[in-house]
């Protein structure tokens, strides 16, 4: 095989990728030398739930020899009218997800007349963008979607501006229905066009324009009262509440939020078979951004016994008055259960009383997120004297946490009671939990560091922007107390820490447990591209990341 050739069936990803830099006749020469009774034995024992297909590209090859290998065609893309429709008639029966973008009216239409043939018996998902832009036969539609009564579960469409569709007679089509996606640009009312759908139990609602109230959430909630997980992308601060008090059986709710971060994985998935409780369980995953304070508040307290998953974003909040939440944060929470919580306070008037309440109601957290809390701009010697002191507490509820694995501080310049969490975690030894860190613009200082390279556990290390107050010596000698044959510092990653040098490369590169290295260049950078260049040839085994302008310009 050539070096530019590269063929890659990856389980734990889930896909199936087969590059090649030339041409496409050069991939069919190479599917052509690999046995049909090798790959279809290979695919059937990987698990290909999210398998993008591209082997329609070279159709006729894939048809001959695959034709007969299911799971191959289970789950099939096509964007822009890669190929036509009639391509798909010959798996047909073998298509659990289809995914259309950008296909055009023609192509649409066409492939609404093969569901009212019953080529599709075994559809599960249809995701379709954009839908309704184009010259679509209503009729045809409707007819092609209820011909999928029997097998589709969920439907995803984007809806832009200048939809030609009825998406009440759409909807109509489709009672069965367990999830619904719907996403449009315009101000389409998608309460005014959802008919009573019993059996919905997700609905996604991403509007670009149009901010709902609470006469338009309370149309969604008679339509759909068996809702358990509702993402919502614009709603008025105050409806949150509401929807909660509204829905009985509610366990996941994005409130103004469409997608979890990074850091907290969607609990929202697709095509699922979710299945009624006979007793509600409650809400277990909230993901919300600018909310009513008290409202949240009210929320937690009514809910804090069956919460798992807590991600708030105080930007655009309203009712931060202290006089209006004071007196509700006198009642303690109970969040047992609560394992991930992602707290983004932007520096919002008293963000930090809020955040020592929720901290003060977990003891099972395992991943932790805290961003902009303590804002340390004001010159005043007593308001630095309290932030430092609600640090200090800050870290004393984190050193409670026996089963913290991941923590994240974001842009918090006052890190007082760092240094003695840091102690605790080190004097813990082989047992202590905590595996990943990142520390994002945080005021960091030499004692910090030397007290975190006693941290045995370290399987992560995130250093991003940490001002210029740790010196090169401090952060070499972080790096070699991990070059004992214990250390289980695997990935590092390093953003704009201008006091690393050779030397540091030199000290990662000798950590026996090292797999990957991020560098971010940045202006003041004092390791060169060469220097990089020099890394990677003398550890071929660490997978090696460098970019930033300073990094494109150095020699």
């Amino acid at each position: 095989m050539s070096p530019s050739t590269s063929n890659t069936l990856l389980s734990d990803q889930q896909a199936i990728t087969i590059k090649h830099n030339d041409s496409t006749q050069a991939k069919v020469d190479f599917i052509r030398r690999i046995p049909t009774e090798l790959l279809c034995t290979v695919l059937s024992h990987l698990v290909l739930n999210h398998l993008v297909t591209e082997c329609l590209l070279v159709s006729q090859l894939w048809r001959e020899r695959l034709l007969h290998c299911p799971k191959v065609w289970s789950h099939i893309r096509v964007d822009r009218m890669e190929f036509s429709p009639r391509a798909l008639l010959l798996v047909g029966k073998y298509i659990q997800l289809l995914k259309v973008h950008h296909c055009g009216g023609r192509w649409f239409t066409l492939l609404f007349e093969y569901m009212i043939a019953g080529a599709f018996p075994k559809l599960r998902t249809l995701k379709l963008s954009p839908m309704g832009r184009y010259h679509i036969d209503q009729r045809v539609t409707e007819e092609g979607l209820r011909h999928l009564q029997g097998s589709l579960k969920t439907l995803c469409i984007e809806c832009p501006a200048g939809t030609l569709l009825n998406l009440q007679s759409i909807f109509t089509s489709c009672p069965q229905l367990i999830t619904l996606d719907f996403w449009h640009t315009a101000g389409l009312g998608i309460y005014d066009t959802l008919p009573y759908m019993a059996s919905l139990t997700t609905l996604t609602v991403v509007q670009r324009t149009t901010v709902l109230s609470e006469e338009p959430l309370q149309r969604i909630v008679d339509a759909c009262p068996n809702l358990q997980r509702l993402s919502l992308r614009l709603c008025e601060p105050s409806q949150m509440a509401f929807l909660v008090r509204s829905l009985p059986k509610l366990e996941i709710l994005y409130f103004n939020n469409y997608g979890a971060s990074a850091f907290a994985k969607d609990p929202i998935t697709t095509d699922s078979d979710s299945t009624f409780q006979d007793q509600p369980v409650g809400l277990q995953h909230l993901v919300a951004d600018a909310m009513h304070i008290p409202d949240l508040i009210e929320v937690l307290q009514t809910h804090c016994s069956t919460l798992e998953t807590l991600v708030l974003d105080m930007t655009g909040s309203t009712g931060n008055e202290w006089s209006q939440i004071e007196r509700l944060l006198e009642r303690p929470l109970n969040m047992e259960k609560l394992h991930t919580l992602e707290y983004d306070a932007q520096y919002m008037d008293h963000g930090e009383n809020v955040l020592e309440w929720l901290l003060a109601g977990c003891t099972a957290l395992e991943k932790v997120q805290i961003s902009r809390v303590y804002d340390t701009t004001n010159d005043d010697d007593d308001d630095e004297t309290h932030n430092g002191h609600q640090s200090t507490i800050l870290f004393q509820h984190l050193a409670r946490m026996s089963r913290l694995k991941y923590l994240s501080l974001q842009d918090i310049d006052n890190v007082d009671g760092l240094e003695e969490y840091a102690q605790h975690l080190g004097s813990l030894g082989a047992v202590c939990p905590l595996e990943s860190l990142m520390l994002h613009e945080c005021m960091l200082t030499d004692r910090h560091l030397n007290v975190l390279g006693k941290i045995r556990t370290l399987r992560n290390i995130n250093i991003l922007y940490p001002d210029d107050c740790i010196s090169t010596t401090a952060l070499n000698r972080f790096f070699s107390r991990h070059h004992h044959g214990s250390s289980v510092l695997a990935r590092v990653k390093l953003f704009a820490v201008n006091c690393a040098t050779r030397e540091t490369l030199a000290a990662i590169g000798k950590m026996p447990a090292l797999e990957s290295l991020l560098l971010y260049f940045h202006g003041g950078s004092r390791i060169s591209k060469q220097d990089a260049v020099e890394f990677a040839e003398q550890h071929p085994h660490v997978n090696l990341k460098c970019f930033g302008r300073h990094f494109e310009e150095s020699q």
